[in-house]
């Protein structure tokens, strides 16, 4: 065999014999590296040994971090705190990765180097336990000075006289399970920051905008707003919110608030009927007989009648209103002018022992009287009167009198004007001595005269 012709054997045997070692070469690679086109997930691994898998998937975790901003705090839970890391252990116990590494058949690599194998992507998983342990100490969940959620509630604003809401205050503490539902769903999503949301944190049960809140500030501010003027002459009383705070029943727990009939009706027996009522006060009376005389006491006069004012001063309230008026009366003046008496009245003189009667300003009636004894309780009282009641052939029981004119104007104790048959003379001193009980005697003709022309109501005046 020629030399050239053994060239041409050895050439193809050695050609086969350094593939065969490239074969063997690339199989053993393919032991310990994954094909070109394999990934799994997101992740491609082609070229990379089981090892290398690891070494990414681990690295890229390293520097993950979860920024979690709240209101006034941060806090940064990093992969290491929790021991995050991918699941990589199969159902069976195996590695993911060394089962998909092994099972790739090197031997076939000439046929299988440039395929795809995709793998399904890792979950990434880390320890619960951890978590909710590293939770307790984070600033968000445990403040270093704590602040309780606070409900909204009423109170009295004393410079405005009036209920005003205080807001509620949230807690500066998150309620750790849902910031754990915040947490969770974050580290599934790679998010690396995170904002609280407000509903997160522990909040109040009662809002500033609860309903039964506003509702006791409408009932409130309904009966505040009432601004009631009662006026007569140069008396007058303001009703304001000032008065009416202290007309209110209010439970600030219980959100109710009623308007206590009881204080009103004190505020008319004191206030109102302080202010406007005349009877027993001071006056001065001009009268054409004796003069100005100034003099007090006695039943004639103004009276605030309780019963009529309480229901419409509840009623006003109640009711909002702003009103202009007059106190309502059970018994009133018969003028505004002469201190109430105005020009028609009845003028008794203890002194001079005379009765006069005023008309329209012009005197149409006196007589000479006796007025009652000045000592035993039997003086005549002194002060302004009205005749109240009106009577003829009438029997005063208490002394068995009969009398033919009888004119009470001091009902309380039975005094009036009353003729005295009895009698034989008048006025001068006879009241010293032998002076009535009490009542104002007079001559028959004159007690006539005196009741045909007075009528109920008028004034009368009763002085030294």
């Amino acid at each position: 065999m020629n030399k050239k012709f053994l060239w041409l054997l050895l050439i193809p045997a050695a050609a086969l014999a350094a593939g065969g070692v490239y074969y063997s070469q690339q199989a053993d690679y393919y032991k310990e590296h994954f094909y070109a086109n394999t990934s799994f997930g997101d992740l491609a691994a082609g070229g990379l040994t089981s090892e290398e898998v690891h070494e990414v998937l681990k690295d890229s975790l390293a520097d993950y971090q979860l920024t979690i901003k709240g209101n006034d705090t941060e806090d940064v839970i990093t992969a290491e705190d929790i021991e995050l890391h991918y699941d990589i252990t199969a159902e069976d116990g195996s590695d993911v990765i060394d089962a998909a590494l092994a099972a790739q058949e090197p031997w076939k690599w000439i046929f299988r180097k440039d395929a795809e194998y995709s793998y399904d992507g890792f979950d990434k998983v880390y320890e619960e336990d951890t978590l909710d342990d590293l939770m307790k100490e984070m600033s968000c969940v445990s403040p270093k000075k704590k602040i309780k959620a606070k409900n909204a509630y009423v109170e009295f604003d004393e410079e405005n006289v009036k209920y005003v809401i205080i807001p509620d205050e949230d807690s500066n503490a998150v309620q750790k399970k849902l910031l754990r539902s915040q947490l969770t769903e974050a580290l599934a999503t790679w998010e690396t920051e995170i904002q609280i949301p407000q509903e997160s944190y522990k909040h109040a049960k009662v809002r500033e905008d609860d309903a039964s809140l506003q509702d006791f500030i409408d009932e409130t501010e309904k009966y505040l707003q009432a601004d009631i003027t009662l006026v007569d002459g140069d008396d007058e009383v303001e009703i304001d919110r000032d008065v009416i705070i202290d007309f209110l029943t209010v439970d600030t727990e219980a959100l109710t608030v009623t308007l206590d009939e009881s204080a009103v009706r004190h505020y008319i027996n004191t206030k109102l009927d302080g202010t406007f009522d005349t009877v027993g006060k001071e006056r001065t009376v001009k009268t054409v007989r004796s003069g100005s005389v100034t003099i007090s006491g006695g039943t004639y006069g103004k009276i605030v009648s309780t019963a009529d004012e309480l229901p419409k001063l509840m009623e006003e309230i109640e009711n909002g209103e702003t009103v202009e008026r007059e106190p309502i009366y059970r018994q009133e003046e018969r003028a505004s002018s002469n201190g109430g008496f105005g020009d028609t009245y009845v003028d008794v003189n203890i002194s001079t022992q005379t009765l006069s009667y005023v008309k329209n300003g012009e005197e149409i009636l006196v007589s000479s009287v006796v007025t009652g004894l000045p000592k035993d309780g039997r003086e005549t009282p002194t002060g302004c009167y009205f005749v109240a009641l009106m009577k003829t052939e009438y029997t005063m029981v208490k002394y068995d009198a009969f009398v033919h004119y009888w004119m009470n104007i001091y009902p309380a104790v039975g005094v009036g004007f009353h003729d005295a048959t009895w009698r034989s003379s008048f006025g001068g001193n006879i009241y010293k001595s032998n002076g009535s009980h009490g009542c104002i005697n007079m001559p028959l003709d004159k007690a006539k005269a005196l009741y045909e022309n007075i009528n109920w109501g008028t004034p009368v005046i009763v002085h030294y």
